[in-house]
């Protein structure tokens, strides 16, 4: 995912370069971000919420997706 809808922080902190703690996202609700702003991001939908997290290196992020589809793909 390359974008994260926009939206307010409930409690955490934001700033230009990271976003950490939970947040109020405009399409989807009550968000948790863990993330660098700069994409890709791996988003996680849980029952209650939505997760964004990724690395400050993209190859790390991408390597993460993969072992997570991986898990979630084997039976």
């Amino acid at each position: 995912m390359y974008t994260i809808p926009s939206g307010t922080k409930t409690n955490g902190e934001g700033t230009h370069t990271f976003a950490r703690g939970h947040f109020k996202l405009n399409e989807l609700g009550k968000s948790r971000l863990y993330v660098f702003k700069n994409p890709p991001y791996i988003r996680i939908k849980l029952p209650d919420t939505y997760v964004f997290y990724n690395e400050r290196d993209r190859q790390q992020t991408e390597r993460l997706f993969e072992q997570l589809q991986k898990r979630v793909q084997t039976p």
